[in-house]
């Protein structure tokens, strides 16, 4: 998976800084919050925390972006809306 810089007060998207083993765990229990981009069929969240595969928490020195992909609700056949994160270091 793809992570990407991010500038939180633009919600802009930067350049490629790392590829990652999947996501599977994300939240945000700090309650953070930042400018988030708005486009049709993606959705944003912001996480404060992030688990690996492996089930170990990640961590970046930096506010990042990553994508866990194209999801669609339990037993649909249409086209899903892309789920990006914005990650926010403490």
């Amino acid at each position: 998976m793809k992570v990407f810089a991010f500038d939180p007060t633009t919600g802009k998207r930067g350049a490629q800084l790392d590829d990652i083993p999947l996501v599977i765990g994300t939240g945000n229990p700090r309650g953070a919050q930042c400018k988030l981009p708005k486009q049709a069929g993606v959705q944003w969240a912001v996480a404060t925390q992030v688990e690996g595969r492996d089930g170990k928490r990640l961590s970046f020195d930096q506010p990042v972006c990553f994508c866990i992909g194209q999801l669609r609700p339990f037993g649909s056949t249409e086209q899903g809306e892309w789920h990006w994160f914005a990650y926010l270091p403490a």
